[in-house]
């Protein structure tokens, strides 16, 4: 035999038996991620609150510039460093491209994990588990980070070794419930004497402490400065017994009751035979340090938002999974027709779950916020070339900040409550809403959709 014909013979071998899987996951998490994108263009806006804060600290970093932390939002390191590379698109646009994408990356995560874990129908189970029970059009047109948080838990679990580690220390740049589980995932992935792998999971889940204090450090000259943000909140603290409440009722308004509870038999049930096969219930370990977590804070006094749920939801949507693997006879077999037949069903649930989605009046808001802010510009504008702007209201003044700053691409700088007493020093004070127009001075008024906007003399012309 030639050399020729050595490599034609090689060039005609069967792909590695885990190529198939691998190929077929990243087509579904190109496909969704791509389905996903092309709805967000579908709706005037997909700007919150939250969407708008990252939007302008993404910018600010773009530019260089440092971060103030002004803005009605948490501040967090990975979205404002995912926002930094979305920075050129429109803000009302950017943001929400970044959790598309997310998505399409979670119900990849999904397919994977329930393939590994309870064969390729397992995997189809868990994909339309979530599909069907997530509000995945609040999470789309409001743009919520969570999606991303979501789809960092759920790759942990379909990932080994220090991809999973890694993966949830990201997650704990976002939400301080990955902390936890990204200790866990340091301790289980480690190998040698207990103590060694539990110092290994102390600092898994000390990392992403300190990359949040040393981002905050880098970008505001302030290490504590997100802790200091927390601070001007009220905590209202809760009995336990009140924290379960809000904590089933949160769980309930984002999924449902059954839901829930199908996904939670079905985590118990890999559980349980995962403890008989010698193997760590990873799932089930992680939903229950996200649900304890969260649990905790609403216990401590931080409010308990239902997104918040949406990484939890994603972990009881891969038990539905997980339950049919536990009674069903796996087909995880190694014919690529089944993984392939697998990744085709879940990117036609995925395209019709996508086409049913119905953003319905909820969503007219962020888009006559949008339009106000932007018919408002021009003459808010002008003012800047003058100075920078003060806000007066009693409520909405860190998310009317941030549209600004993102809106005029403007340093956050340029926008603060204004002080009373201290007029002089703006180039002009906008009421928002005009709730406290008897507070602005006694200068030239300009009225905006956002407000009447009173210029300082010296700037009037």
């Amino acid at each position: 035999m030639t050399k020729t014909d050595v490599i034609a013979a090689s060039e005609r071998r069967p792909l590695p038996s885990l190529t198939a899987p691998r190929v077929a996951v990243g087509a579904v998490g190109v496909a969704t991620g791509a389905m996903f994108v092309a709805r967000t263009f579908t709706w005037p806006s997909a700007s919150s609150n939250d969407a708008w804060a990252y939007a302008a600290w993404g910018q600010a970093l773009a530019r260089g510039e440092q971060l103030v932390y002004n803005t009605a939002t948490t501040p967090k390191p990975l979205a404002s460093m995912l926002a930094a590379i979305v920075s050129p698109l429109p803000p009302t646009r950017a943001w929400a491209l970044v959790v598309a994408l997310a998505l399409g990356v979670l119900v990849a995560a999904l397919l994977a994990a329930g393939y590994r874990e309870a064969g390729a129908l397992g995997g189809v189970v868990a994909v339309g588990a979530f599909l069907f029970a997530a509000p995945l059009e609040g999470v789309l047109w409001t743009s919520l980070v969570d999606a991303v948080t979501a789809a960092l838990v759920v790759l942990a679990i379909a990932l080994r070794g220090r991809g999973r580690i890694a993966s949830l220390v990201l997650a704990g740049l976002l939400r301080p419930e990955a902390w936890l589980a990204s200790a866990l995932a340091g301790y289980v992935e480690s190998s040698g004497s207990r103590w060694r792998r539990l110092l290994i999971g102390v600092g898994a889940g000390v990392l992403p402490i300190v990359l949040w204090t040393v981002f905050d450090l880098a970008v505001t000259g302030d290490a504590l400065a997100s802790r200091r943000f927390q601070e001007t909140g009220e905590l209202l603290s809760q009995g336990p017994s009140e924290a379960l409440g809000l904590f089933r009722t949160a769980i309930t308004t984002e999924s449902g009751g059954v839901f829930a509870l199908v996904g939670g038999i079905g985590l118990l049930a890999h559980g349980w035979r995962s403890r008989r096969g010698g193997d760590f219930p990873f799932p089930l370990a992680i939903g229950f340090v996200w649900a304890a977590a969260l649990f905790a804070e609403t216990v401590y006094g931080f409010e308990l938002n239902a997104r918040y749920l949406l990484p939890l939801v994603a972990v009881l949507a891969l038990g539905w999974g997980l339950l049919v693997g536990a009674f069903l006879p796996s087909v995880r077999s190694r014919q690529t027709v089944l993984v392939w037949a697998a990744a085709a069903v879940v990117v036609a649930v995925t395209a019709f779950s996508v086409l049913r989605m119905d953003f319905g009046r909820a969503a007219h808001r962020p888009e006559q916020v949008s339009l106000a802010v932007y018919r408002s510009l021009p003459a808010i504008e002008a003012t800047l070339d003058c100075g920078d702007v003060g806000l007066v209201g009693r409520r909405h003044i860190g998310s009317t900040i941030a549209r600004l700053a993102a809106a005029t691409r403007t340093s956050l700088t340029r926008f603060e409550p204004a002080e009373p007493g201290q007029a002089s020093r703006y180039a002009a004070i906008l009421a928002v809403n005009g709730s406290q127009a008897k507070r602005l001075p006694a200068w030239p008024v300009r009225e905006t959709q956002i407000g009447p906007l009173a210029v300082n003399p010296r700037c009037a012309g």
